[in-house]
């Protein structure tokens, strides 16, 4: 009795050791990389792409780009607005490194109607996550107030108070661990950015091309498979009753239905086709013009 109590207190104080000792090594695995590295657990990102949009009043902004050199301390993200900011409305953005509460110096150079790029510069080295405030200033349009008699002492002691603009914001998150990291990436001018975004645009445009060709290629495809199953139905229309042929003749008919159907579709996509095919040549031309203009300057 006395050897399986022994037994018993050796064999637990042993087992509880190694749970003990299994636990603590379970626990620096996480703690220590989490403190030398920081931890990408709660880490927020806002993605490139339409899924990951952000929206102002009815106005979508994605990110098309974004890219950070760790040795410059610079990022920097291309930005894309669905429609124009309204005439009374003004862009601006704010960013800091959430960790530390430090704010970050930023720029913003507008492109084109409904084209942005994020500039940001003197990040952290340690950051690991950045918040950037995006938001549309708008400015009232009080000017166009018309008053009248009735109108005196109406808003007496309350004109000063009215606000003069209003903002409306939301918010672009960056992970450290999300960014890609660029170590040529450098600011540029106004002139290189467009390009990069015609570029893109072209990219964009080129894969529609090819979506809307392998589109094409397949409602072909389904056409000559109805149409052999026509030809079978039509010849098994020989040994058939009255009823029999009357069915099949309906059935023939729903599949030649769907073969226009199929035509329809083909013809939307070789016009589509064809204006995107448009889009990329004024692309072409657009990116042309531009780097004549750069090369006179």
């Amino acid at each position: 009795m006395e050897k399986i109590k022994e037994f018993i207190q050796t064999h637990v104080s042993l087992f509880y050791k190694v749970c003990l000792f299994l636990t603590v090594i379970g626990l620096l695995l996480f703690v220590v990389p989490t403190f030398l590295f920081g931890s990408n657990v709660y880490q927020k990102d806002t993605g490139i792409g339409v899924a990951n949009q952000v929206q102002i009043d009815q106005i979508q902004f994605v990110q098309l780009k974004r890219s950070y050199n760790p040795q410059r301390q610079y990022a920097e993200i291309l930005l894309k607005a669905s429609e124009s900011i309204p005439n009374n409305g003004k862009l601006e953005i704010v960013a800091g490194e959430l960790k530390t509460r430090q704010r970050i110096e930023t720029k913003l150079l507008q492109l084109s109607s409904n084209e942005y790029v994020i500039q940001l510069y003197q990040i952290p080295q340690t950051w690991q996550d950045i918040i950037i405030d995006i938001g549309i200033t708008y400015a009232t349009d009080s000017y166009k107030t018309i008053h009248s008699l009735e109108d005196i002492f109406k808003e007496f002691g309350q004109k000063n108070q009215s606000a003069t603009e209003r903002t409306v914001q939301s918010k672009l998150f960056m992970a450290k661990a999300k960014v890609p990291k660029n170590r040529s990436l450098i600011s540029k001018s106004v002139t290189d950015y467009q390009l990069e975004m015609i570029q893109l645009s072209i990219k964009e445009a080129q894969q529609l091309v090819k979506e809307n060709q392998q589109t094409i290629s397949k409602f072909l495809s389904e056409i000559a498979q109805i149409e052999k199953q026509i030809q079978v139905l039509n010849k098994e229309k020989k040994y058939q009753t009255t009823s029999e042929v009357q069915a099949t003749e309906q059935l023939i008919l729903s599949k030649m239905n769907r073969i226009e159907e199929a035509k329809g579709q083909i013809q939307k996509a070789e016009i589509a086709n064809k204006e995107v095919q448009q889009k990329i040549e004024k692309l072409l031309l657009q990116k042309e013009d531009l780097r004549k203009k750069a090369g006179d300057k």
